[in-house]
């Protein structure tokens, strides 16, 4: 498995992605801007869009599937509850 999503010791950031993710960005940029294109603002406009709609789709899933979990079509057979949740449904 790659080293990317590794989080910092002391911080709990994905330190490692974050730097790949800018590298990758400046360079593309770099490379239409010397390539010569002309059209460096609108290919990191589609990037960011692009990404954004990544970014969105897996929050989508993460909230829908305990969801779908919990109602038994995929998946565990009970709903795992997070640190938080559990503390909220003692004190309820």
């Amino acid at each position: 498995m790659p080293n990317h999503s590794l989080t910092h010791g002391q911080r709990k950031t994905p330190h490692v992605a974050l730097f790949v993710g800018s590298v990758v960005g400046y360079g593309l940029a770099a490379l239409l801007y010397y390539s010569g294109a002309g059209v460096v603002g609108a290919a990191l406009l589609s990037m960011s869009v692009f990404g954004a709609v990544i970014a969105y789709v897996m929050q989508t899933l993460a909230f829908v599937r305990p969801a779908i979990a919990y109602f038994g079509l995929i998946g565990r057979k009970r709903l795992v509850l997070s640190p938080e949740e559990e503390f909220a449904m003692k004190i309820s």
